[in-house]
């Protein structure tokens, strides 16, 4: 045999070899060289399903999450039946559906661990996201491992969370075992520009008011000021009217049959130039300051009657409907802005003449940093 046969006859035997393994791919599930990707999803059947999904179950690290589908919304069930962010919620599963088998990897479950696969647990990486439907069957269950995306490719390692086959897959799922990330952690935004007074009644019976005549005045001033105290600098008297500014919460549940500790209740009181009223009830438990918020309107105080209701009416009904019912835990530069003393607001006339300038000590809001500052 010549070397032009010897020749021809390797090349027909690689191509004999390669397609006998196209074929074995095909019929394990995985893909074939040179076949599109979007072929080879890694739950075929899920897109047809995503919509008979009414159960999310996340585990990572020692910690889950369990979020379900209640009444046509979505729900935080180990935050008290909080709502979820639908948008989210929509992209976890869009992304599960859509993660693509790229090339296959290890079955080996003790290797399982060199791509971020084994089961989840404390110290360990790897996410499960179990999907089931309305009466409790799984759907789809996938462990997320590592991420081995290059070049802005989006690539995961991943594996049926029934199977040790693992695989390498385009997409990318978001998967958080913290149940804060899947819901709207913003309780409020009423800007400063708006605010026209804001009262803070402690239990000890001391009382703070701070006020402008109209919005066309920067600077509040403290009202009622005891004898030989005059106002502080006007940044920290400022600061008070921030108090709902972008308020935001680090936790919350559902306000049952509760008692807060009178001792430490403070009920902080905000109304605006446009007839809105909030407020805030807040008192401390184990160094947290937890707070219920209820919002109403100042009919006296709305623009000039219409045949419409008056913004403040609507935006009163809106809060009162997300505020109803729930505890928020405050952080605590927010908790401790809304819970401001005399001392806070006013200093001896003496001290205000010796330092005349004296700045803010509390820090500056985002918002209120100069561009390029520390």
């Amino acid at each position: 045999m010549n070397t032009r046969s010897l020749t021809a006859l390797a090349v027909l035997t690689a191509a004999v070899v390669a397609a006998a393994i196209a074929s074995n791919l095909l019929r394990s599930g995985g893909p074939a060289p040179n076949r599109a990707a979007s072929d080879h999803p890694l739950f075929p059947q899920l897109e047809d399903r995503i919509n008979d999904v009414e159960i999310v179950r996340i585990e990572s690290g020692g910690r889950s999450v369990d979020i379900r589908r209640r009444d046509g919304r979505w729900i935080v069930e180990s935050l008290d039946g909080y709502p979820a962010k639908f948008e989210d919620i929509k992209a976890l599963l869009m992304g599960v559906a859509g993660l693509e088998i790229a090339e296959r990897k290890t079955a080996d479950p003790t290797r399982h661990a060199r791509l971020g696969l084994e089961p989840p647990g404390d110290g360990r990486p790897s996410r499960l996201v179990s999907l089931g439907d309305g009466t409790g069957a799984t759907v789809a269950a996938v462990i997320i491992g590592s991420d081995a995306g290059t070049g802005g490719q989006s690539l995961v390692y991943v594996r049926r969370a029934d199977e040790d086959q693992t695989w390498l897959a385009r997409g990318r799922v978001d998967a958080y075992p913290d149940p804060m990330r899947w819901v709207d952690a913003s309780i409020v935004s009423i800007p400063r520009a708006r605010v026209k007074t804001v009262t803070i009644a402690h239990a000890d019976g001391e009382r703070v008011t701070i006020t402008r005549p109209d919005a066309a005045v920067a600077d509040f001033t403290p009202q009622g000021l005891p004898e030989g105290m005059t106002p502080a600098a006007a940044t920290q008297v400022n600061a008070i009217a921030d108090g709902l500014s972008f308020l935001r919460m680090e936790g919350v549940r559902a306000a049952r049959d509760q008692t807060p500790d009178p001792t430490t209740t403070v009920t902080t009181t905000f109304e605006t130039f446009d007839g809105l009223i909030v407020e805030v009830r807040s008192w401390e438990v184990d160094g947290t300051i937890q707070a219920v918020l209820s919002a109403r309107a100042d009919r006296t105080e709305a623009p000039e009657a219409s045949d419409e209701e008056p913004r403040a009416g609507v935006e009163a009904e809106e809060l009162t409907e997300r505020f109803d019912g729930w505890v928020y835990d405050l952080p605590k530069f927010a908790g401790d802005r809304l819970r401001r003393r005399l001392s806070d607001v006013a200093q001896p006339a003496e001290t205000q003449e010796s330092n005349p300038d004296k700045a803010d000590d509390e820090p500056a809001a985002p918002w209120e940093r100069p561009i390029g500052g520390d």
